[in-house]
């Protein structure tokens, strides 16, 4: 599976790690960054009382290094046995950035849940350059009450909820959210105020970007002493804010056949109908390995973060060549179309479609999915 510069060990996984992990060191928290194009992390304003010392950093930072257009994932595990991620689709970052991620202890007043995390660009004391949309999730144990939500904390220990989707999984919680700027990051019980502001800020901020899924590559098949190629050009879109929900797809695309030693070639001009498909939350609890150039943790596998599936209707017309004793002879070659199955696995930044055409081979396309402004 092609991965990306950016050293996909922490592609869009969300993981466990021990309870109580605990490194020596400590780092400055850092301050908010400046926001890019799309729009996240903004909601009623809260915590009051909540003193700026209530959260700490603790353990030594995870230090990453992502290039702006492949993107990458990093990843840290909090003091409460959380898992914190942050997930940079390519182009959400303005340049080619060094990230450092430290886990916050404390926050522990009325309605923390985990302290979170801080993320600056090393050397700036400040949030990188964002020209995106990204995605923070923190894995949990064990199920979160009504109106858990992430939040993000304000120089002043004060908190602003974000608009956050929760997902259940084998006693296994995961919350999902999308920012556009960043200081520090937790997860909080929202009041019942909040909780309908974060609702409200949630709707509008949906309008402010699309999600959009892309697939252009090239694969080969060989069964039966014949060559099959298949290239597809797809683009899908989603138009609620959020990454997972329904996407609208068109494609196009070229195949061809040829036979042992090329004496049958067929080509092809390959129409796609316009589909549809639905991406939905497929987490899955992997344990953390340590990065041992990172001094860090990441995910040890790549595992599936969404998916989806479906049918497209695929028509091809083209022509075929015979080469026998050195002449080349046209073969007619009838125009066909045929149901081809797929699947869409997303994993950080990056995703795997798998197609299955209707004599049973199965194609693997490399491609990505990122938030633009609309």
């Amino acid at each position: 599976m092609k991965m990306s510069p950016a050293r996909m060990t922490g592609t869009m996984v969300l993981a466990f790690f021990l309870c109580g992990l605990l490194l020596a060191g400590a780092a400055a928290l850092s301050g908010c960054g400046s926001g890019g194009s799309a729009t996240g992390g903004t909601g009623a304003s809260g915590g009051a009382g909540l003193a700026a010392q209530a959260l700490q950093p603790i353990g030594a930072p995870v230090e990453k290094s992502i290039e702006a257009s492949s993107g990458g994932t990093v990843s840290i595990a909090t003091p409460e046995g959380a898992v914190a991620r942050i997930v940079f689709p390519r182009g959400a970052l303005a340049a080619d950035t060094d990230l450092s991620v430290t886990a916050l202890a404390g926050g522990k007043g009325s309605g923390a849940v985990v302290g979170g995390f801080s993320l600056e660009q090393m050397g700036s004391g400040a949030g990188p350059r964002l020209a995106g949309p990204v995605i923070v999730t923190f894995a949990l144990k064990g199920a979160v009450v009504a109106n858990t939500s992430i939040v993000s904390y304000n120089a002043d220990g004060s908190y602003s909820p974000v608009p956050t989707a929760v997902t259940s999984k084998d006693e296994t919680s995961v919350l999902v959210a999308t920012v556009s700027h960043f200081s520090a990051y937790g997860v909080r019980m929202l009041t019942p105020d909040e909780a309908s502001a974060a609702k409200a800020a949630a709707t509008q901020e949906s309008a402010a970007f699309n999600w959009v899924v892309y697939v252009k590559d090239s694969k080969s098949v060989s069964k039966s002493g014949m060559k099959s190629t298949l290239s597809l050009d797809l683009q899908a879109v989603n138009t609620s804010g959020d990454i997972a929900g329904s996407y609208s797809a068109t494609a196009k695309g070229t195949a061809s056949n040829v036979w042992s030693g090329g004496l049958l070639i067929e080509t092809f001009t390959v129409k796609v109908a316009s589909f549809t498909f639905q991406l939905n939350p497929y987490f899955e609890m992997v344990p953390l390995t340590e990065e041992k150039d990172a001094g860090g943790l990441a995910p040890l596998d790549t595992q599936v973060d969404y998916q989806g599936y479906g049918t497209m209707t695929l028509t091809t017309s083209g022509k075929g060549e015979a080469h026998v004793s050195g002449q080349t002879v046209a073969v007619p070659v009838k125009p066909k179309t045929s149901k081809a199955k797929f699947t869409i696995s997303v994993f950080g930044p990056e995703l795997r479609m798998t197609v299955v055409d209707s004599t049973g081979s199965t194609y693997y396309f490399d491609g990505y999915v990122r938030g633009e402004g609309k």
